[in-house]
Formats: structure tokens, sequence, C-alpha cells
């Protein structure tokens, strides 16, 4: 155990500090002002003056470097079928999940304020539901039915080339 009769600690070695126990400062916060490294698993636990259990920050201020908030870079070299790159529960249940493949879930509702891109094919799986196209104002402008296949427009529907209509009676 070290200790001082000021309360402040400074450590200046000239090569790396290993601690093979906790780090704790009873007094208030542990601050490295240097680069971090952990050999082993982090926990991270609910900080009794915030309610936010992780809070990151820094600053970007050099137009020619490329930034990073966060950045994962993972060796897959051998790992289990259900193995996730990121897993977000509340109470026990899936809310955010990516697979090692990139494939994302969400249990919950997807705002995008801005465009969306989809490279590849898009499938909606919503038995007895609608897809639904709407104004700001929640006004239908284009509906199917998913049970039905019915589809409503509203609006003019103009047609550039080959049309077929089957009529089924």
């Amino acid at each position: 155990e070290l200790t001082t009769s000021t309360g402040d600690l400074l450590l200046n070695p000239a090569g790396e500090i290993n601690c093979m126990k906790s780090l704790s400062n009873s007094g208030g916060d542990v601050i490295v002002n240097d680069a971090f490294k952990v050999a082993g698993p982090v926990g991270i636990r609910t900080n009794s003056d915030t309610n936010k259990s992780l809070t990151i920050g820094t600053t970007w201020n050099s137009s020619s470097t490329v930034h990073h908030g966060i950045h994962v870079d993972i060796t897959n070299t051998a790992s289990a079928a259900n193995s996730r790159l990121l897993q977000l529960k509340v109470g026990g249940t899936n809310r955010f999940d990516v697979d090692v493949d990139g494939n994302t879930k969400i249990e919950g509702t997807l705002t995008a304020d801005g465009n969306a891109l989809f490279n590849g094919n898009i499938t909606l799986n919503a038995d007895n539901k609608n897809f639904k196209i709407q104004l700001d104002d929640g006004t239908d402008k284009f509906t199917v039915a998913s049970a039905t296949g019915n589809t409503a427009i509203v609006g003019d529907l103009d047609v550039d080339g080959n049309t077929t209509l089957d009529l089924v009676t």
C-alpha cells in the first residue's frame, strides 16, 4: 500500500508500472494521463456520483487526423456460432445485437433521421402487418398489407414500360 501525507501520489517512472491488484482512490478519481493498457478483463460498474455506467469523452481537434470514438478490432481464429461483436441488454433481454458477420438485430423501433442506403435485398417479415410510406403527419401514401398483398397508393401512379395486370376473381 502506498500512501502520502498530501493525498497525491505521483509516479513518473522511466518504464511501465505493473499493478497486480485493484487500483482505487478512496478520496476521489483515479486519473491516468497517459496510455492505459489492461492485460485482463475490465469490469465497469456504476459510479455512485453519476447515472452513467460508462462515459467516454475526448476532443478531436486535428482535421488531418482520422479519429475513432470507439475502435474494436477482433482477430477471430475460432469462436462459437453465437459469439457477438456487441450485445446490449435490458433486464437480461436483448435490445441490440451484432454478430461476428455484422448481422444486426434491434428489438424496438429504429428511427433514422436522414437517408438510409441499402445495397442488397430488403426482406420485411411482418405477418399481418402493413408496410407503409407516410408523410410527416402520419398520412398514408403507400401501403402494402402483408397478409393479403393488397396495395393502396394515394396519388398518381406513373408506369413507364410494359405492364401486366392479372384479374383474379
